[in-house]
């Protein structure tokens, strides 16, 4: 049983108490307070938490009962409150006054003992549902929190799982995890969707434990093509292997279709663009990042260009723009206290003279001017019109060019 507070107000003292003596035998668990001032019971309304049964007089000095609805009603905590307006008959506009300021019923004065009881038994019925909708908004907060602390559990268990496989693999699944994080936080102002990438990124290798051994460091495409028949089966494998797991769905979905094409001619499912889920099109860039670079020796400069030439086709660009701001991020951080090679700037900070460390990326996908190139003033300004409507993709860096040389 929900045991509700019961507010009482009026300015006849005897019909107050005798109000409040029939409610108190009808309800004599709940907490019950009786005012005969307006401005008492507005008062104590606004410092209570719960949504509560008031029965209100409309004739109260201070405020009257319109007015101490329409500031019932107002206030987030106790505006599903039961407002029960006592009136006269006497003022044929006031029922519908009452219910434009918010009023749940009127009651007539005087009444009897049974309209009385009728009135009470609905707001007891309207207040029995509300506190049973709020009990089951509780009881399933506390199951998903459960859920959300058991799927945690086992991604941390299946992200060691792959790594005692893979141990070699552990700085690349971090780097992996680090930019996508940054990626994702600068793409989407959703933190439960960012929260679910992140999440996701733990299961960033987990492909690999469906592959034979000897094509582990095999690229999934070459020139387009699937390299190796294998690979197109990996997401029924991990469905197959991982799907009962409650809860687990969202993730899975980012790790299956971390091989579509942003073209739509990638697998499972061929989706095209925005189709891809966010996290699976940001994976994909940050995977490809490690294996390309790997494979240039660490020439991040060549592994970007290569990244770029296939933007639209395999890739979003703006992820790559925003791995780029990611690797800028990183070099422009003073490290045993020794200058960082490049910092970022403000448009209105530009000047004629500095070189940019970086691509000017607008929102189109165009390459507004290239890194390396020193600014002049028509480039500056260019930079800043198109900074002013916000079409640039992420900072402006630039080198750290030391003063005195």
């Amino acid at each position: 049983m929900y045991l509700y507070p019961i507010y009482i107000a009026d300015y006849d003292e005897n019909l107050l108490e005798g109000i409040f003596k029939f409610v108190e035998k009808a309800f004599p668990k709940n907490p019950i307070y009786k005012f005969d001032h307006g401005l008492d019971l507005s008062n104590a309304l606004m410092k209570e938490k719960k949504n509560s049964l008031i029965l209100c007089d409309f004739n109260l000095e201070g405020l009257n009962g319109l007015q101490i609805a329409k500031k019932v009603k107002s206030e987030s905590l106790i505006k599903d409150s039961y407002f029960l307006l006592l009136i006269t008959p006497n003022d044929k506009e006031l029922p519908l006054k009452a219910m434009q300021a918010g009023a749940d019923d009127i009651i007539y004065k005087p009444f009897s003992s049974d309209n009385l009881i009728l009135k009470l038994k609905q707001s007891s019925n309207y207040l029995g549902k509300l506190y049973e909708i709020d009990f089951l908004k509780i009881q399933i907060k506390q199951s998903n929190e459960k859920l959300a602390k058991s799927i945690d559990t086992q991604l941390d268990v299946l992200e060691n799982f792959t790594l005692i496989k893979f141990d070699t693999k552990l700085n690349e699944l971090r780097r992996i995890q680090k930019v996508t994080e940054f990626i994702a936080k600068h793409l989407s102002n959703d933190s439960e969707l960012i929260k679910l990438i992140i999440k996701s990124t733990k299961l960033a290798l987990i492909n690999k434990l469906f592959i034979p051994e000897k094509f582990i460091n095999t690229p999934v495409y070459s020139d387009g093509v699937v390299k190796i028949e294998a690979f197109e089966k990996i997401p029924a494998f991990i469905d197959s292997t991982f799907g009962q797991i409650e809860g687990m769905e969202p993730i899975l979905n980012i790790i299956n279709h971390t091989y579509e094409n942003y073209d739509g001619s990638g697998f499972p499912s061929k989706l095209k663009g925005p189709e891809i889920p966010l996290g699976s099109r940001i994976l994909r860039v940050v995977m490809d990042f490690e294996y390309i670079n790997q494979k240039n020796n660490g020439r991040v400069i060549k592994t970007l260009e290569q990244l770029w030439d296939s933007m639209n086709k395999i890739y979003d660009f703006r992820i790559i723009a925003y791995y780029d701001q990611f690797l800028a991020a990183m070099n422009s951080k003073y490290i045993n206290n020794t200058p960082p090679p490049e910092v970022k700037v403000t448009y209105q900070e530009l000047s004629p003279g500095m070189i940019l460390s970086r691509d000017i990326i607008v929102i189109s996908g165009h390459k507004l001017i290239a890194s390396a190139t020193n600014l002049d003033e028509s480039m500056v300004e260019k930079i800043q019109n198109a900074a002013y409507t916000e079409s640039i993709i992420g900072n402006i860096y630039i080198r750290n060019i030391p003063k005195d040389s």
